[in-house]
Formats: C-alpha cells, sequence, structure tokens
C-alpha cells in the first residue's frame, strides 16, 4: 500500500525523488527505476519529508509534498494533468500564466494568489518519462473549500471574491487567447448528444438517459446569451467559466474568502455565465443538491445578506 510505499522509498535515501513516490502511489506500491526527478525539475529548495494523494477536483490528479527548509515546512502541490480533456498544455499553461500575473499587478487586500513554480528549463511544467505534464503551485496553507455553501456570509464572501476576480480581468485584453472548450455554455452540446445517439448502441443510450433529456430539453435555454454574445450584443471579456463555490478558498480563522482556483477553463464569454453558475452553487443551504432553481430562489429570498454575488452584474 502507500505507506508502504514511501517507507521503502525513504530506506533508499532521504533524496528520494518525488516523482519516484508519486509513482509508488499511483502504481499501488510498485517501484519503478526513473530518473525523471521532479524534484530536481522545478525550482524546489529543502528536503522532502512526505507526499501524499489531495483529493481534490476530478480532473487532474493531485499530490501535495512537504519539504524541510532553513524556513520550516513548506508544502506545494503538484498536478498530473489530465491530456485528454486539456490536449493543449501549451494554451493551457500560457492562458493560467497571463491571469495570474495580471492579478498580482492588481491585488486586493487579503487575497492569496495562485503561485506556479516554473520548472528549472524555464517552462511552466515538466513531462515525466511517460510523457505525462506536471504542474506545481505553492500551497496556500490554512484555507478550506465547501461543496455546498454553509451560510450567507460565505455567500457574500464567494460573490465579493469573484466580482474583484472578474472585474480585474475586465480590463485584461491578452492579444492571443486559445479557446479552450469551443463548445462550453454555448448550446452545441444538444448536437454532440444527438450525434453521440446515432453513434453508440441504442442499450447503452438508454442506460444515461435522463441527463442528456435534461439538456436537450432546456437547448432553446443556452442561446439566450450565447447568440447575443457572438453577434456582438453583449460585452465579451475573460471570465472565470467554472466559479462554483468549490473553486473559492476561505480562510480557516475569518471565513474570509482569499483565493479563486482552478483557472484551467478561464476564457472571453459573458459574465452572465459565472453570475448564473455562481448563484447555482454559492446559493443554498441544508441541502444535499445544488441546482440553479434553488440556488436562484435561495438568492432572491436572501439578498440582503448574500450581495455579494451582485458584485459581479455591476461588473457587466
Amino acid at each position: 500500500g502507500r505507506p508502504r510505499a514511501i517507507a521503502e522509498a525513504k530506506e533508499h535515501g532521504r533524496k528520494r525523488t518525488v516523482h519516484g513516490l508519486l509513482r509508488a502511489i499511483i502504481l499501488g506500491g510498485q517501484q519503478q527505476d526513473d530518473h525523471d526527478d521532479i524534484a530536481t525539475q522545478f525550482e524546489i529548495e529543502g528536503e522532502l519529508a512526505s507526499v501524499i494523494p489531495f483529493k481534490m477536483g476530478h480532473i487532474h490528479d493531485s499530490f501535495v509534498s512537504t519539504w524541510q527548509t532553513t524556513h520550516g515546512l513548506v508544502r506545494y502541490l503538484h498536478q498530473r494533468l489530465n491530456q485528454n480533456v486539456f490536449s493543449d498544455i501549451d494554451a493551457l499553461m500560457g492562458n493560467i500564466r497571463r491571469v495570474t500575473e495580471h492579478l498580482r499587478l492588481h491585488p486586493i487586500a487579503g487575497e492569496k494568489l495562485l503561485a506556479l513554480i516554473q520548472a528549472r528549463n524555464g517552462d511552466d511544467t515538466w513531462i515525466d518519462g511517460e510523457g505525462f505534464h506536471w504542474r506545481t503551485y505553492s500551497y496556500i496553507e490554512n484555507t478550506e473549500v465547501f461543496n455546498l455553501c454553509p451560510d450567507t456570509g460565505h455567500t457574500f464572501e464567494a460573490g465579493r471574491i469573484f466580482a474583484s476576480f472578474v472585474a480585474r480581468l475586465g480590463i485584461f485584453r491578452p492579444p492571443v487567447w486559445p479557446p479552450r472548450f469551443p463548445t462550453f455554455l454555448t448550446g452545441r452540446a444538444g448536437a454532440a448528444i444527438r450525434k453521440s445517439d446515432r453513434e453508440k448502441p441504442i442499450r447503452k443510450a438508454e442506460q444515461a438517459r435522463e441527463e442528456p433529456d435534461f439538456v436537450l430539453q432546456r437547448e432553446a435555454f443556452c442561446s439566450i446569451i450565447a447568440a447575443p454574445l457572438e453577434e456582438n450584443l453583449l460585452p465579451e471579456r475573460v471570465i472565470h467559466y467554472d466559479p462554483k463555490i468549490n473553486n473559492v478558498l476561505f480562510d480557516r480563522d475569518s471565513g474570509k474568502a482569499v483565493c479563486v482556483v482552478d483557472l484551467d477553463t478561464c476564457m472571453p464569454g459573458s459574465l452572465l455565465y459565472d453570475f448564473g453558475d455562481l448563484v447555482r452553487t454559492a446559493g443554498v443551504d441544508n441541502v444535499e443538491k445544488a441546482d440553479f432553481f434553488l440556488g436562484a430562489r435561495f438568492y432572491k429570498r436572501n439578498r440582503q445578506n448574500t450581495s455579494g454575488t451582485s458584485f459581479l452584474l455591476r461588473s457587466i
């Protein structure tokens, strides 16, 4: 198992590579000789103390390493990127680099920005021996995330920090912005579903009928924003595109929102997309499932206490 794999790795010397430990975890304890060393490929100083899987999201494989340094223990977040979802890694990382650098030029009080750790060769990712891209962030300490918003105070904070995030990106005009998901939130998902129905066996399609039918029944709604956006009747700007409540880090002590994370989907779009998705996930309380209609009712019922989400609309 994982503890045994880590222990065996440490017995081979304190300088056992992070990559070797990650491989031991991923492969269930199987050891493989691999001179590709993530510990030396990124600008990380100190001696490795531990590395553990980090359960966050469902796209990338994430791990947290702890390093003993002259300043004490320091942690980093390593992610093996999902290249099935993000095929153009250079474009992905270029977008994230531009967004984080722009935000760093326009800081707000109390914010803790994502900080990419550059590879020693000057790139933002390191490619291991199997062709996987890895990236590394500094770990933001003393923070927590919520899959469901616990109270209106946290709703306000989520709205406040997302509003600040998109407001600062409102003056961001990158010369080139490679598209990440051309069909994301544009109404073209219906065509993809119908194509899949034609190509897949009927039995397989029937096993997952509820979700596709839900999308197809509401397909017309998608053009309400997408059509005027394509006709330049709505302003286009760089937005987050996935502003869920669990993409906000909250300070454990104060409850203040301190960081917007998961910048992989940042790209030009309508601010209305971000507002709607935030209401869907941040405007719920004491429920097991977040849906837009419930979130909208919660938002209307508590507008005085959840006005942080209104900051998003003021940025349009």
